[in-house]
């Protein structure tokens, strides 16, 4: 724990892909190695949550009461995670992935290697990114657990806040409306 914190929320967003590849174009150049382009054509994502809650034995109600805003929070991240990581796996299956290697089943794996981990580095900046915001409005908001406030309410107003502070492009579109 840190300095003064009498309890703490850990949470584990994990993210875990395989992919189906073909190799579109193959060269070997001048030291050996092989460079290949691959195409990404079908991505398997699993996401993860896990919680784990430390609260000392004789943690009153409401420290116990705040730890489990923080796993609410999370979970509730992570119940619209899946259009995301939608999302990221269109986009790594939209680019062609450079590799190179000792031979093209190596350089592939390199290729497609670097597009798994921008899937899983974007899906983490913004899954576990916004958990982590909400969850230090919400302590904020409720004084770490030391104000007196309804622990939903104090939620709802996390989630507000971090609505609000999304800049235009990270925030839902409105329809337009033609005439």
């Amino acid at each position: 724990m840190k300095g003064g914190e009498a309890a703490f929320t850990q949470y584990d967003f994990n993210c875990a892909v395989n992919v189906k590849y073909e190799n579109v174009s193959e060269t070997r150049g001048s030291d050996g190695q092989v460079q290949v382009v691959a195409r990404v054509h079908a991505v398997r994502v699993r996401l993860t949550l896990d919680n784990r809650i430390y609260v000392p034995d004789n943690a009153n109600v409401p420290l116990r009461s705040h730890e489990e805003g923080h796993r609410e929070i999370n979970e509730q991240v992570y119940n619209g995670c899946e259009p995301v990581a939608r999302e990221l796996a269109e986009r790594i299956m939209a680019k062609d992935w450079p590799g190179t290697g000792s031979d093209a089943d190596v350089a592939g794996k390199r290729a497609t290697d670097a597009a798994v981990k921008e899937l899983c580095d974007a899906y983490l900046e913004r899954i576990a990114g916004r958990a982590t915001r909400v969850g230090e409005y919400f302590d904020q908001i409720t004084m770490h657990g030391t104000r007196p406030v309804a622990i939903t309410k104090a939620i709802e107003q996390a989630f507000e806040r971090d609505l609000k502070r999304a800049s235009p492009t990270t925030q839902p579109q409105q329809p337009v409306k033609s005439e």
